[in-house]
């Protein structure tokens, strides 16, 4: 028999189990679609945010996982063995304290997962702005079903790590160039890489609808922007609206002062090639 007709067969007799088992004794249902895990403490360094207090944070349009800063849940999709699987990144139960990143691969009803508990301490900062330092707590790991069960994730501290610095904040950049509307706009679609956006679409920060959005490199990650070009005195003025990603700026800390600053000096660079 060839193997793909044998695990679809397989996982037909899984499902058929649990609806057996969900009949026969329904609170057994319930253990086996379970994702409660059995914590055990980890030992990982915790990581400090800091957020200005700008004016050029968009905070009307930001995600707000922890105030302006956006953690945002991940979803893929792949075929694997003949089967069709979810990979996905959630954050969950944000109780004003701590949360949990909830890493988890299921074919829709059943799977596998990691969950860490994370703490998160607020200090504000005599500018207006404020701190957030992100501290792992436990991690644990559960498999639903009866038979079949699925691998759990390969998802570890250095995984959650990344994870954490993957959020955004939201900005606004007002750059000016020397050069004409046209040039500058010609200088964006050369230095950075244009992505169509879907007919309709909304950017994320502003809420206007453009035909394309641009992608620069920054650090290991990417700042996605949406830019209006406007006449500006003898030149032009660049308004950019930006996701930006965190990056350490030094071990255990990510300063967005920093990175806001080192992200609007790439932005004149390309407005003033």
């Amino acid at each position: 028999m060839h193997p793909y007709p044998r695990r679809r067969i397989l996982r037909q007799i899984s499902s058929l189990l649990l609806c057996l088992a969900a009949g026969a004794a329904g609170g057994a249902h319930a253990s086996i679609l379970s994702t409660d895990v059995e914590k055990t403490p980890v030992d990982a360094a915790p990581l400090t945010i800091i957020v200005p207090g700008d004016p050029g944070i968009v905070r009307s349009t930001a995600h707000g996982l922890i105030r302006d800063l956006g953690v945002q849940d991940r979803w893929t999709r792949a075929t694997r063995n003949g089967f069709e699987m979810s990979y996905s990144i959630l954050n969950e139960q944000n109780n004003g304290r701590d949360f949990v990143v909830h890493a988890r691969v299921s074919n829709g009803t059943t799977g596998s997962g990691v969950k860490y508990t994370v703490r998160y301490q607020l200090t504000d900062s005599k500018d207006g702005g404020y701190s957030v330092q992100l501290t792992p707590l436990d991690r644990g790991t559960y498999q639903q079903g009866l038979i079949g069960k699925y691998a759990v994730p390969d998802f570890t501290d250095a995984d959650l790590r990344n994870h954490l610095l993957d959020n955004g904040l939201a900005y606004k950049f007002e750059v000016n160039s020397s050069y004409p509307t046209e040039s500058v706009n010609g200088n964006f679609m050369r230095l950075a890489s244009p992505v169509n956006m879907r007919a309709g679409e909304a950017d994320e920060v502003s809420g206007k609808i453009f035909k394309n959005r641009f992608a620069i490199p920054f650090g290991d990650k990417k700042i996605y922007f949406t830019i209006e070009i406007f006449p500006y005195r003898n030149g032009s003025k660049i308004v950019a609206y930006a996701r930006v990603p965190a990056l350490e700026t030094s071990p255990g800390v990510a300063d967005y002062t920093i990175l806001l600053a080192n992200a609007k000096r790439q932005l004149e660079a390309i407005a003033q090639d």
